[in-house]
């Protein structure tokens, strides 16, 4: 049978009596009466014993003593034990009793980190950052740990609030997760839920709590390609009107007081279309993955082979992408040109003096100090020209980074002669079975295989 007290704790406490071991060396010491008759008693033993034995049932010389005890589950087995204690009285037995479990909790309480069931649920947190997360006994990648715990600052310690460790109920648990789904955010209330099943997972490892918490089933985001939620992407329409603000952009602050306006953003874009990156991918492309001169001038193409994490506060390359998989890709004349175009500028620069000579594993796109872009300035650069898009639009310009490669893929896919397999070849995908998020309209497989780039000159002209 279960027990059902959790690890670490105790049942009831019960209290009885019991005799005495201990004799006193004078057993009449504390008897009120005569001297005389103290004097039979003490002349008389035998007779006294079986005075004494008919009325108590004790032995003459015995002391009325009292046993606390209770049932406690050791964490450390889960095997439920008594414990117990004495005590002249009964408070002084429970009291003593309670010293006993005091005792075998703190031991319990320093092989979990200190924690107890009555433990903030934030201290939980900590520990299972220290633990999980820090020593990454899971083997995640250091992009997903840093997502992590960015999910549990945002949104994981201001849901716990000040609840105890104890409190960490499935029917709290589940109220959590649908606060979280009803502002919107399904996708992030998958990623809460992943985080709080491996804390109460690691509670449950503690003894702090019996088991972890059967966790509501959420509903899945619907998925794109569907009818409710279509594939975003830019026609070539939408693409010319952004390529032509972001040049826009730069020429507006060209001559202004201030450092000199980046030509970057512009430049990464045409080559996020072009090659179907990740944005952190196409940040993280280096002057050795580039073949677009000598040789390979009539089919230039280059190999996506990394990607920027942030790695402990720091901007970094990680040297394999998100699939751990290289993926090479055909460019067209546009993304060409940007990539010269950028090439051109860090050339000068050397020339200048302002910057080191340039090696192969220097970075395409960097900053003035040659180090990795963090995706989310990009990001900032193009919502700027986005948003005045939105304003000066009727029907709205919406755009993310992502919506670049659904952008290229679509374009490709709908080519003549385009085909499933090529389209996933674009993506770097194992498989065919995503495209249906990534391809607007995707229906049927076509045959034939093709050459991606015409289809891609027809999404990104060269701009004069």
């Amino acid at each position: 049978m279960t027990s059902k007290i959790p690890p670490g704790t105790w049942g009831k406490i019960s209290t009885i009596e019991v005799p005495s071991t201990r004799q006193e060396s004078d057993p009449y010491a504390r008897v009120q009466a005569p001297t005389a008759v103290l004097e039979w008693m003490q002349a008389h033993p035998d007779a006294m014993s079986r005075i004494a034995a008919s009325l108590t049932k004790r032995a003459v010389g015995q002391k009325i003593a009292y046993r606390a005890e209770a049932r406690y589950c050791d964490p450390g087995t889960g095997e439920v034990v008594k414990v117990r204690a004495t005590g002249e009285t009964i408070g002084k037995a429970e009291t003593a009793l309670g010293a006993k479990m005091t005792t075998l909790v703190s031991r319990f309480s320093e092989t979990a980190g200190g924690l107890k069931p009555n433990s903030k649920a934030v201290a939980l947190v900590t520990t299972y950052d220290a633990t999980v997360l820090e020593r990454n006994s899971a083997g995640l990648a250091t992009s997903t740990i840093t997502s992590k715990r960015r999910i549990i600052k945002r949104t994981v310690l201001p849901a716990l609030g000040n609840l105890e460790i104890r409190q960490l109920t499935a029917p709290k648990i589940d109220s959590i997760l649908h606060d979280i789904v009803d502002s919107g955010r399904s996708h992030e209330a998958k990623e809460v839920q992943i985080i709080l099943r491996e804390m109460m997972h690691l509670a449950a490892r503690y003894g702090l709590i019996s088991q972890p918490p059967t966790m509501v089933k959420l509903a899945k985001p619907k998925k794109p390609g569907t009818d409710e939620n279509p594939v975003k992407y830019l026609s070539a329409q939408q693409v010319d009107v952004m390529r032509r603000a972001l040049h826009q952009a730069t020429v507006v602050r060209t001559g202004k007081p201030g450092p000199k306006p980046d030509t970057q953003p512009p430049q990464i874009f045409d080559l996020l279309v072009a090659s179907g990156a990740r944005i952190n991918e196409a940040l993280a492309i280096r002057r050795r993955d580039v073949f677009i001169d000598g040789l390979n001038l009539a089919a230039p193409f280059l190999v996506i082979a990394g990607t920027i994490i942030l790695k402990d506060g720091k901007v970094t390359r990680q040297p394999h992408t998100k699939s751990n998989r290289d993926n090479a890709v055909a460019l067209p004349a546009a993304g060409v040109l940007a990539i010269r175009a950028r090439l051109a500028v860090i050339d000068s620069l050397v020339a200048e003096g302002t910057r080191t000579k340039a090696t192969p594993d220097d970075l395409i796109f960097s900053t003035r100090n040659s180090t990795p872009h963090q995706d989310s300035n990009v990001r900032r650069s193009f919502s700027r020209v986005t948003s005045v898009l939105d304003a000066i639009t009727d029907e709205g310009f919406e755009f993310h980074p992502d919506m670049t490669r659904r952008s290229g893929a679509t374009a490709i896919h709908k080519a003549e002669g385009g085909t499933r397999a090529s389209t996933a070849g674009f993506l770097n995908h194992t498989n065919e079975r995503t495209l249906p998020h990534y391809v607007a309209g995707l229906e049927g497989i076509p045959t034939p295989d093709f050459s991606i780039v015409p289809a891609l000159d027809e999404l990104l002209p060269v701009l004069s």
